[in-house]
């Protein structure tokens, strides 16, 4: 049985979505959610795939395993996506920080700039910053989540 559903009331058929952490436990959940609904989803982190994503999920699952933090990732992680879904567009990143990784909000945003530069292209995109726990940030959450917001570009 396929993890896809058809009739999903959220159709995002064909919109290709970039998850960062796609690992971790709310990575699986978001990953899964996004492919039910239709999308094409590349799932990256620098942990090996979540075993659980593996199943009949076809070609409308791609994954990378990097660190989104490292030199030149950003854009090879776009190169990678327009080959693996042969399209040159990316509608949506969902960056998912993990509890206890406050420090890697910096390298989040420096990868959400030149993936929505990629958007920008298009005219079109939308980049979301989950928060595993609000504890992730403690004292720091609003400065934090103000420093995650798009600048216009």
């Amino acid at each position: 049985m396929s993890i896809i559903e058809k009739s999903n009331p959220l159709n995002l058929q064909y919109r290709v979505c970039i998850v960062t952490s796609a690992s971790s436990p709310l990575g699986v959940i978001v990953c899964k959610t996004l492919l039910k609904a239709n999308a094409l989803v590349l799932g990256i982190d620098s942990r090996p795939k979540d075993h659980s994503l593996n199943a009949a999920l076809g070609t409308h699952f791609q994954f990378e395993q990097c660190d989104v933090y490292d030199e030149g990732t950003p854009e090879r992680i776009v190169a990678a996506a327009a080959k693996k879904f042969g399209v040159e567009r990316l509608d949506a990143l969902v960056n998912i920080v993990e509890e206890g990784k406050t420090a890697s909000l910096e390298g989040l945003r420096s990868f959400s700039e030149v993936v929505g530069k990629a958007m920008a292209q298009e005219g079109r995109g939308s980049i979301i910053t989950v928060l595993g726990s609000e504890a992730v940030l403690g004292d720091t959450f609003e400065p934090a989540v103000r420093s995650l917001q798009p600048k216009m570009l």
